[in-house]
């Protein structure tokens, strides 16, 4: 019985991977699809003959399946292509969902972020801290994150959210920007004079 249901399973990913809407697959489904032909034996090459595509294509497509919790949800909310997702972890690890994420504040509502928005994210960010300085800002930062878990609705903006935050604890965001040397959004700069 337990054949009968893996096949059953190798059949209806076929199925998707080789029907109508094949083209049509979203990267992370078809990265799925391919991992549950990898589970019941299938190589790379035997996948690839099957679905018609080459196997550096399912090679690449399973690599999406690396993608962490939140690399992967930004995948699928649109904000960053698997293949940049799956160079960011490899090359930033934990870090890279929040590289995704101020790349893209500082593309000011862009929806899919590139590799050009991520170098833009990387050299405005400072490029090492010691351990105190990062003691100090997980002291600073971590406190203001609990106003994200109260996040409202904004009104006539649909898919977007209120933050609201003391006056104290904006300055010191303020200030914890100025320690990480971080422009403000939009590339203002202060003017010297």
């Amino acid at each position: 019985m337990g054949d009968d249901r893996n096949e059953d399973s190798v059949e209806e990913a076929l199925s998707q991977l080789t029907g109508p809407q094949a083209e049509e697959l979203a990267p992370l489904h078809r990265a799925e699809l391919y991992g549950r032909l990898t589970e019941e034996g299938w190589t790379e090459a035997q996948i690839a003959k099957r679905v018609g595509r080459s196997q550096p294509h399912v090679h690449k497509t399973l690599s999406f399946l690396q993608l962490g919790d939140r690399l992967r949800a930004l995948v699928e909310a649109g904000a960053v292509s698997p293949t940049l997702a799956v160079t960011l972890q490899r090359e930033h690890g934990d870090n890279a969902a929040g590289i995704v994420r101020q790349a893209q504040a500082m593309t000011q509502g862009k929806r899919r972020v590139t590799a050009r928005d991520i170098a833009a994210a990387l050299s405005a960010s400072p490029k090492s801290l010691t351990d105190e300085e990062q003691l100090t800002i997980n002291a600073r930062l971590l406190p203001l994150l609990w106003h994200l878990d109260h996040a409202a609705p904004t009104p006539g903006r649909p898919g977007f959210l209120t933050v609201t935050l003391p006056r104290e604890e904006v300055e010191a965001l303020q200030a914890l920007r100025g320690m990480l040397a971080l422009k403000p959004a939009g590339g203002e700069q202060e003017r010297e004079e």
